[in-house]
């Protein structure tokens, strides 16, 4: 089915909203040339990794641990 059809059936019931794309990676085995091809062979741009800021987490806390297993 096409959006258009869809909007025929539906009519004032059916709405459409645009949402952003999903990542796509992809890692190519082969040698140096086989890559290359299949680089260029790719329909999307290819785009750096999406990597927020790093953030630093405090690790100095104090785990709480079960003591006793088996009674």
């Amino acid at each position: 089915m096409t959006l258009e059809s869809i909007k025929e059936k539906y009519k004032d019931d059916f709405y459409y909203t645009e949402r952003s794309r999903k990542h796509r990676y992809i890692y190519f085995h082969g040698n140096k040339k086989q890559k290359k091809e299949l680089i260029n062979l790719l329909k999307y741009a290819i785009e750096p990794y999406p990597k927020g800021n790093s953030q630093k987490y405090d690790s100095g806390g104090i785990v709480q641990t079960q003591e006793l297993l088996f009674v």
